[in-house]
């Protein structure tokens, strides 16, 4: 949810087309690193209890769009994430170590 504040000016910024652009730019993106992954895991590294993983989510495409978001942010910006107060080229990474101490 915090994540997607942080991206709520960007399709206003971006334009509705290019905002939709990027969104679909990315799950593709997200989609097709995750299904070579699995390749690589199943076929290379002959880890066949891959083979039975699906995997389903949104989070690539939010830590996508905060990225886009961060960049689009001007140099020396900052952004609260939680009370901690980071630069804005930071803050997808930010984001994601704060997720992952949540939830690990």
């Amino acid at each position: 949810c915090a994540a997607l504040w942080a991206v709520r000016d960007l399709e206003r910024a971006l334009g509705s087309s290019a905002y939709a652009r990027a969104s679909l730019l990315l799950v593709l993106g997200v989609a097709g690193v995750s299904h070579a992954t699995y390749c690589v895991l199943i076929r290379k590294l002959g880890r066949e209890e891959y083979s039975r993983h699906v995997v389903v989510g949104y989070s690539g495409v939010v830590f996508g769009l905060m990225a886009l978001a961060a960049a689009r942010a001007p140099f020396g910006a900052t952004i609260s994430l939680g009370g901690l107060h980071a630069p804005a080229v930071l803050s997808p990474f930010v984001s994601l170590v704060i997720t992952h101490m949540l939830i690990p």
